[in-house]
């Protein structure tokens, strides 16, 4: 019997975060885990306890804060181009941002992360090995283990920082 509460208990620990993330942006506010599909402009702080945001589109934090517990990503943007993230304030993750490709056919480009402030979490940014001409401009980095880690087989001519 005991087993079975454990293994119940461990089901809905695992299940029940997963069902409740949504596709989110324009006029559907953004939570924990969701995957933003439209652009989309901040309207209060987001505090999360894992990964916040999957950008599939463009983000105005509109100078609110999404804030981490130092485990999980703050915003992923993997195989997506021309979004660009701005006005943030990103702490307490373990990854601020990761801008990633999905493998060498699908690389992540032409994105912009701009007039953001990265505080307290181990990786500002973490730059993909196969990402190609984005722009990271007029970012603050405090307190941050690494402000931003780029593979070291990585051509800087593909960044423009």
């Amino acid at each position: 019997m005991i087993k079975k509460i454990l293994l119940l208990c461990i089901l809905v620990g695992i299940i029940l975060p997963i069902g409740f993330s949504k596709n989110c942006g324009g006029e559907i506010s953004c939570e924990c885990g969701d995957t933003l599909t439209s652009s989309y402009i901040m309207k209060k702080d987001l505090s999360c306890d894992g990964n916040a945001l999957i950008l599939k589109n463009s983000l105005n934090c509109n100078n609110f804060s999404i804030k981490g517990n130092n485990f999980g990503t703050g915003i992923s943007i993997i195989g997506m181009d021309k979004k660009k993230i701005s006005n943030c304030r990103i702490e307490n993750f373990d990854k601020g941002i990761i801008l990633s490709d999905i493998g060498f056919n699908d690389k992540s480009e032409l994105n912009i992360i701009t007039d953001s402030y990265f505080r307290n979490n181990t990786i500002g940014i973490l730059i993909g090995t196969y990402v190609s001409r984005n722009s990271i401009e007029k970012n603050t980095f405090e307190k941050n283990t690494f402000s931003i880690k780029i593979p070291i087989f990585f051509q800087l001519k593909y960044l423009k920082i």
